[in-house]
Parts: structure tokens; C-alpha cells; sequence
């Protein structure tokens, strides 16, 4: 199937602009910040865990009084 030559004129329009290149620039910008933080959150999480369930051991140990 051919394309007409309006559409063939808008691809090659397209494909000679640097606005599509910088366009798919920060798409991969954003994409690689996402993975970074998805990556980082994975390796953080844990750590978190372990954390929260040392303090939570510390502090159910220790007995609060109130002062009159």
C-alpha cells in the first residue's frame, strides 16, 4: 500500500526536525530517572524494614510514665 504524498511530505517534514530527536532524548532522560528511582527504592526498602523493626523492639521494651 503507498502512502499518499501528503503523509510521505509530513514523515520526511518530521524526520529532517530536531524537535523529534529532542523529544525522544527526554523521553529516555525521564525514563532513565524513573529506573534510577525505582532501583533505589528497591535497595532502600529493606534497610527500612530492618530499621523500623529495631526501633519498634527498642521502644516496646521501655515504659512510659506520666509525670504529675
Amino acid at each position: 500500500m503507498k502512502l499518499p504524498s501528503s503523509i510521505r511530505r509530513m514523515i520526511k517534514t518530521h524526520l529532517r526536525e530536531e524537535d523529534g530527536s529532542a523529544n525522544a532524548e527526554w523521553v529516555v532522560i525521564v525514563a532513565s530517572v524513573v529506573g534510577l528511582a525505582a532501583v533505589s527504592t528497591a535497595s532502600i526498602s529493606g534497610a527500612i524494614d530492618v530499621l523500623s523493626s529495631d526501633i519498634g523492639t527498642s521502644v516496646s521494651g521501655k515504659q512510659v510514665t506520666a509525670e504529675s
